[in-house]
């Protein structure tokens, strides 16, 4: 698998106009992305600051490579029979014709959806009809579409994907055992766990909005587990795609080790909502957590967990791969 260079989104600057000027007269990008701006002062005229946009460049590697464009959705909006109650509308092209058909897109709408949407319930795209490329990334990035809808004279086709932030811990005891939670499979939930009627996970949940994770890390682990006194560490995220309710909803979670010097698990501060679904917690040896036969999730608790306490404080932050 090649490696991804690192990507970096930032305002967009007068400074950059002259490279947007040339992207938008690109071939490639004149074909689904045409404001008619030919000259340079067009172009500055047409992106400049305006309320309720927010306008982007990034670079892949070092190297400039493209425009990114969001505008908040709300009843005002042409699509505002899509709207939940925070959402976001993004836009953006690869300009750079050297970084064109990489497989850089579909990391650079996953790296600004992180920055940039943390407080964002649904992200609204509209390609045409028959930007094939475009509507295939975003299927496979979990968009869903809503409705063809024609828009200034031209035929959009709306896909939209719900968020959820979730912040999870992978807890270790004195003898390095997880404590994993057994749950009922949500009655909303619609994935591969669906054909199991029980599974085996982490503790953790919901990044409620406005709340930093660290803070919600500690709330969850005194809700599920009653522990109050722990020390943490960063691990990685990982993304993956539920039908929550009915509706594609990609979740980002961040991954945290915990470790804590006591066996006592305190069950009595569940919400009602995590009381629905929750069966017990036990305490898992690695041995035992890498042979078992139930179905635990994510699948790579156990690889993973021995990886971080090979050299828990050389761990470098990471990616995981949730499927």
């Amino acid at each position: 698998m090649s490696v991804i260079p690192h990507i970096r989104i930032a305002a967009l600057k007068e400074e950059d106009f002259p490279v947007l000027h040339q992207w938008l007269q690109n071939k490639h990008v004149r074909e689904f992305w045409d404001d008619g701006d030919r000259t340079l002062d067009q172009v500055k005229n047409h992106y400049k600051p305006a309320e309720g946009i927010k306008r982007y460049i990034f670079y892949i590697g070092d190297q400039p490579a493209g425009y990114f464009q969001s505008y908040l959705v709300d009843e005002e909006n042409e699509y505002c029979s899509f709207l939940m109650k925070n959402t976001l509308g993004v836009d953006f092209f690869i300009g750079n014709e050297d970084l064109l058909n990489k497989g850089y897109a579909i990391h650079v709408l996953s790296c600004f959806i992180k920055e940039y949407c943390e407080e964002t319930d649904r992200i609204l795209v509209d390609p045409q009809p028959s930007n094939a490329k475009a509507i295939h990334l975003y299927k496979k990035y979990g968009f869903t579409q809503m409705a063809e809808q024609i828009i200034d004279g031209r035929s959009h086709i709306i896909m939209a994907i719900n968020l959820r932030r979730t912040v999870r811990a992978i807890i270790f005891n004195s003898e390095n055992s997880i404590l994993l939670m057994h749950v009922s499979t949500w009655p909303d939930l619609e994935n591969k766990t669906n054909k199991h009627r029980s599974f085996w996970c982490t503790l953790g949940g919901r990044i409620e909005k406005g709340e930093p994770i660290e803070t919600a890390l500690a709330r969850e682990l005194y809700e599920e587990g009653g522990f109050t006194n722990f020390q943490k560490s960063e691990l990685g995220y990982g993304e993956l795609v539920l039908n929550l309710n009915g509706f594609p909803t990609r979740l980002i979670e961040i991954y945290y080790a915990v470790h804590v010097s006591t066996n006592e698990i305190i069950t009595t501060n569940l919400t009602q909502e995590e009381k629905e679904v929750f069966k017990e917690l036990r305490w898992w040896s690695l041995e035992d957590l890498s042979r078992t036969q139930e179905t635990v999730f994510p699948g790579c608790i156990a690889d993973l967990a021995a990886s971080y306490l090979k050299a828990p404080s050389h761990w470098q932050f990471k990616e995981i791969n949730l499927d």
